[in-house]
């Protein structure tokens, strides 16, 4: 993993010391209604969890996890984070912005960044679960090319009604990355993924 940078965001590979800056925007309770994590109990909780998801891989080794936390270039605040979990060349990412921070874009510009990571890294499909409620997170991923599909049996929860979303082929090489690339900074050793998120 590396550090990325779009034309408004740096996007750092996820840390331990991410947890004070995280710690106030994840306790948002309206941010959880469409998520399946609790807000965090304490920042030190979630230091140990940062902890755990810094190691960039499952266990046995199948999955990546790749973490960012996104921040403003020019002031640093913390506005929200994105994820990957690859297994093989498949990746199931989730992606959430802080609601001081909403409609303005900025979900979008760093999905897409992570996106054309994923897709030089060898990914060929990038999926996403949104709950049909969550016309924000799914008019997103619309925008961005993905096409609904069939929920997998694996992705069945009674009492949840969620949508599948895949982004393949052609449509996953025409996204679009706004991003300064004299800034992106060099390649990191680190890696990460499954569905945990910050």
């Amino acid at each position: 993993m590396r550090t990325l940078v779009t034309d408004r965001l740096t996007l750092e590979p996820l840390q331990a010391g991410h947890a004070e800056g995280m710690f106030a925007g994840l306790c948002d309770a309206e941010l959880h209604r469409f998520l399946v994590e609790r807000p965090p109990e304490s920042v030190e909780w979630l230091r140990l969890r940062y902890q755990r998801l810094s190691r960039r891989q499952s266990d046995d080794g199948r999955e990546q996890w790749w973490n960012w936390v996104l921040r403003l270039t020019h002031s640093g605040e913390f506005v929200g984070f994105v994820q990957a979990t690859i297994c093989e060349s498949e990746a199931e990412i989730a992606y959430v912005v802080f609601r001081p921070y909403w409609s303005r874009g900025l979900a979008s510009e760093a999905v897409a960044r992570m996106i054309a990571e994923l897709r030089s890294s060898g990914v060929s499909a990038v999926c996403a679960c949104a709950d049909r409620a969550n016309l924000r997170s799914r008019r997103l991923l619309q925008r961005l090319g993905f096409e609904e599909r069939p929920l997998p049996d694996w992705r069945r929860e009674d009492g949840v009604d969620d949508c599948w979303y895949v982004l393949d082929g052609d449509a996953l090489q025409r996204v679009a990355v706004h991003e300064h690339p004299a800034l992106t900074a060099e390649p990191t050793r680190e890696c990460r993924t499954s569905r945990p998120s910050p």
